[in-house]
């Protein structure tokens, strides 16, 4: 940036110094080539001065031009930088999202995995518990008793 500052400078300064130069040669040249006077004419010093205030106000437009183009460059620039990182946020925005996407549905399948072994081990002691109230025999009460105390051991387990 220091660099482009010095550039435009140096732009500027070279036609400040150029500027003077071209005002002076354009005075001699229309003296040769008109064979007008320059300073013994009573209209000598409006024709200079009209040559030299045109030279200083054509150096000063074209001053601010190459300013106004060197922001204009810059600005474009800029507004590429800004795009790209907004591109880049966006990109970013988007990954996250579809993680967080993948993350939700991950865990609503796990929770409905552990819905349908609570629907199942709730089915099975149904089951048992049907069993449990049909049987009348002590001893088969005890195997169902133990039988739904395993399955409910390992399916808290797992």
């Amino acid at each position: 940036m220091q660099k482009r500052k010095n550039s435009l400078n140096q732009k500027i300064k070279l036609l400040f110094f150029v500027t003077p130069i071209i005002m002076f040669l354009t005075i001699f040249f229309v003296h040769f080539i008109f064979n007008t006077p320059i300073i013994l004419s009573d209209d000598s010093t409006n024709w200079v001065t009209s040559v030299i205030e045109t030279g200083i106000g054509t150096s000063i437009t074209i001053a601010i031009l190459i300013y106004s183009n060197n922001q204009q460059r810059r600005s474009e620039e800029q507004q590429e930088k800004i795009a790209e990182l907004v591109l880049n946020i966006q990109n970013i925005e988007q990954r996250h999202d579809e993680r967080e996407n993948k993350r939700l549905t991950v865990f609503s399948h796990r929770i409905i995995s552990n819905l349908e072994t609570i629907r199942q081990n709730h089915y099975e002691l149904k089951q048992d518990l049907t069993d449990y109230l049909n049987n009348t025999s002590e001893e088969n009460k005890q195997k169902i008793i133990l039988s739904s105390k395993k399955n409910w051991n390992l399916s808290y387990i797992l």
